[in-house]
């Protein structure tokens, strides 16, 4: 089995998001997509999720020995952040099991598994809007690997996680490959490329820059920010500067902070620009942490 995206484009009005893409994947390897924040990469592993579809261009699935058709089933989606809700985390992992068709027995056996895994076992009847910024990351990654897909999707599936839930779900997705299982991850960390990758696609401004071998990937410097104060609107104008790699928006708990909180991961090399630009706006900085390579 192997993917191909054929001349794929997407736009929203006259917002072109995704350019003339065309590329294969095949069964069984770990693509990773790299590049800044807004360069079409969660456009399009919601594209291969089948959540959206191209403006132009097809995107396929072909079964080997069999014919192509559009992708649409078999398929693991960890989305950038997991909604907040008032469900426990198990019973989220049991609406979303019975939703594919899996038996409450599966659904038990599988999520016991990852519970000890991420050391989870303790909180799993605990809300998931008492959880931290990790332990939703940990039941999203859960969410997406329910019923073994054939093709897994995973938009910064390291964010938020501490260096050991890391190692924890490289090592876990490392025996997903070898049973054939085919990733396609969003990412900025080097420790993904290293660990997993068989290729590197580059996307800029919505186009496929280029495919590159891991060994190829230059590591650069980067700058992880926390910042308050800044509401959501410029947020989002904040997320298209240059050097902004991924900025990501943690709603407070209390209602009566208006503000959320922002964890920004920028290029080290446009960070005064950038921390000069937040201080100007109203920001007020948190935390300024040189990433650990």
């Amino acid at each position: 089995m192997f993917i191909q995206l054929d001349r794929v484009s997407k736009r929203y009005g006259e917002k072109v998001v995704i350019s003339d893409v065309s590329l294969q994947i095949h069964q069984g390897e770990c693509l990773v997509l790299m590049g800044d924040n807004g360069s079409g990469k969660t456009t399009l592993l919601r594209l291969l999720a089948g959540l959206i579809y191209p403006t132009e261009g097809e995107v396929l699935r072909k079964k080997n020995g069999g014919t192509k058709k559009t992708l649409n089933r078999k398929t693991g989606y960890a989305i950038d952040r997991l909604p907040v809700t008032n469900f426990t985390a198990m019973e989220y992992l049991l609406a979303m099991g019975l939703m594919q068709g899996l038996s409450k027995k599966e659904i038990q056996y599988q999520t016991d598994k990852w519970f000890e895994l991420f050391g989870l076992i303790e909180d799993k009847n605990e809300q998931i809007a008492s959880y931290s910024k990790g332990m939703r990351q940990k039941v999203n990654i859960m969410q997406s690997l329910l019923g073994d897909p054939e093709l897994l999707l995973l938009d910064e599936p390291l964010s938020g996680l501490d260096r050991n839930s890391q190692r924890n779900l490289i090592q876990l997705l490392l025996e997903y490959k070898k049973t054939k299982t085919t990733l396609v991850c969003a990412s900025h960390e080097p420790y993904i490329v290293s660990e997993l990758a068989d290729r590197v696609a580059e996307m800029q401004r919505g186009k496929l820059i280029r495919l590159l071998q891991p060994e190829e990937i230059v590591t650069i410097d980067t700058t992880l920010v926390r910042v308050t104060n800044l509401s959501e609107a410029e947020a989002k104008l904040l997320s298209t500067a240059e050097g902004i790699i991924e900025l990501s928006i943690q709603s407070t708990q209390s209602k009566k902070e208006a503000e959320p909180e922002l964890t920004i991961i920028m290029h080290s090399s446009h960070s005064d620009l950038l921390l000069a630009h937040i201080l100007a706006q109203g920001g007020s900085i948190q935390s300024v942490t040189k990433e650990e390579k």
